[in-house]
């Protein structure tokens, strides 16, 4: 349901962790999430950087 799920602290919320509060409160829904997706993001990421790929602007894309 949407808008029931209790808010972060103010404290995580300030340094960006509240990913981290909602993984803690919701696991079985929110493992895959967190650690597939944002894993392959930073992925993708760390071989952009080292230059080994170069991945589309999306901000180019959508023009």
């Amino acid at each position: 349901m949407a808008g029931k799920t209790k808010r972060a602290p103010k404290w995580l919320k300030n340094y960006s962790l509240e990913w981290l509060y909602r993984l803690i409160q919701d696991p079985k829904r929110l493992w895959k999430r967190y650690l597939v997706t944002n894993t392959l993001f930073l992925w993708y990421l760390f071989l952009e950087f080292i230059g080994l790929r170069k991945f589309n602007n999306f901000e180019k894309d959508c023009e």
